[in-house]
């Protein structure tokens, strides 16, 4: 989502369909992070490290001269405060050119073992147990078999087929951690500050260790590999993995730990008043045959529906919105919308909800007929309008 120059402020509603009202007051130009108010005290909440000394291995191979195979690999950090003796258990099996049952797999034998970064040793009841000794790479070839299954071998079937597993352990040291969130993979918001919607409920970042040579990689002995902390002045509600302000502000993020840190910092949450240009667009999904067909709603177009009974809605979908401080790096939630109807016979107006690809289910079409729509943004100048028809 890329920022717009100060000298392209003005902005007019990228939609054929759109009437647009007056047009908003250009924003000021992006500024920096609220400052702290020393006044108000922080609110932590904070997410602890875990580890893990026995993991799950699911067995997901390929029948192959009537033996299945399956090549893995676990990653492991090593360091004072990881564990560095695990116990690797097989659960479910599938093979994928089988019929299945209820598929289990089992470890047998060690056939090989290449590499000195930790030892090995198949336990009586088929538990691998792993210690790490120093960074490097272990390759443990082991035998088995895959039951719960009904596989075409030689031109019978079988209900078991032998399992081959090829399972690399790679141990390395921690030199730091990345602060990862989905919304970084938006156009604009690879930053270390993302700037989140308030009254949406936001992702809470991972920490991902760093490996000497600066790789992410996510350790099986440490599933959560360091404390993190969110930290705001702000009144912050936690849902499971996930946070959300319901007045703007900001939400710092901290490692416990003296290692270097890259990645996110910082959330700059905002309100719809902060928006400075936006690209939506109005959507019709209908219901099909199989599954649903979506069409730009066009001013003045004339759209088929084609079970008039079943789900057909109208969508606002949001490419992009840009606000003071930056992109928003996240969809514009729909809390922030309004809509209204001047034909509530034909397409009667629901409370803003999530809809189909990301967009915002703003009406249902109930009738066939004349559509008359407007959806407003907040507290701002930004609408999208539209005059339509739908027939049977």
């Amino acid at each position: 989502m890329p920022q717009l120059m100060n000298d392209r402020l003005l902005m007019t509603c990228a939609l054929t369909l759109v009437a647009c009202g007056p047009l908003p007051e250009p924003g000021p130009a992006p500024v920096a992070a609220a400052t702290v108010d020393a006044s108000v005290p922080f609110v932590e909440v904070v997410f602890p490290a875990r580890v893990e000394t026995r993991l799950q291995a699911t067995v997901y191979a390929q029948l192959d001269g009537g033996t299945a195979i399956v090549s893995t690999q676990r990653d492991f950090a090593l360091d004072e405060q990881y564990p560095t003796s695990v116990v690797l258990e097989p659960t479910g099996g599938t093979v994928v050119n089988c019929s299945q049952t209820i598929p289990f797999a089992s470890w047998k034998t060690i056939r090989s073992i290449s590499g000195d970064a930790a030892t090995v040793a198949l336990g009586p009841s088929g538990a691998l147990s792993v210690t790490l000794v120093h960074e490097g790479t272990v390759t443990v070839v082991i035998e088995g078999d895959v039951g719960g299954v009904r596989c075409i071998v030689d031109g019978g079937e079988r209900t078991s087929v032998p399992l081959l597993h090829t399972m690399t352990l790679k141990v390395q040291r921690v030199a730091g951690f990345v602060v990862e969130h989905p919304s970084r993979f938006q156009e604009g918001c690879e930053g270390e500050r993302l700037v989140m919607p308030i009254g949406a409920d936001v992702a809470v970042p991972t920490a991902l260790p760093l490996d000497g040579a600066g790789r992410k990689f996510l350790a099986a002995n440490a599933p959560a590999a360091v404390s993190l902390t969110l930290r705001t002045q702000r009144d912050v509600t936690v849902t499971g993995n996930a946070w959300r302000l319901s007045q703007p502000g900001q939400v710092e993020v901290s490692l416990a730990t003296r290692l270097p840190v890259q990645g996110v910092k910082t959330f700059e949450v905002v309100g719809p008043d902060s928006v400075r240009a936006i690209d939506a667009a109005l959507y019709l999904t209908l219901e099909a045959a199989k599954g649903s067909v979506s069409q730009r709603v066009e001013d003045g177009g004339s759209y088929r529906v084609f079970f008039p009974t079943g789900e057909n809605t109208v969508e606002l979908r949001v490419n992009s919105a840009t606000m003071n401080t930056g992109p928003l790096c996240s969809q514009v939630p729909p809390s922030w919308l309004l809509a209204s109807s001047s034909t509530p016979e034909q397409c009667r107006v629901v409370s803003p909800a999530p809809g189909y690809a990301g967009g915002t289910h703003v009406a249902s079409l109930v009738a066939a007929g004349a559509c008359g729509l407007d959806v407003v943004l907040k507290g701002t100048g930004f609408h999208w309008a539209a005059a339509f028809s739908t027939t049977r």
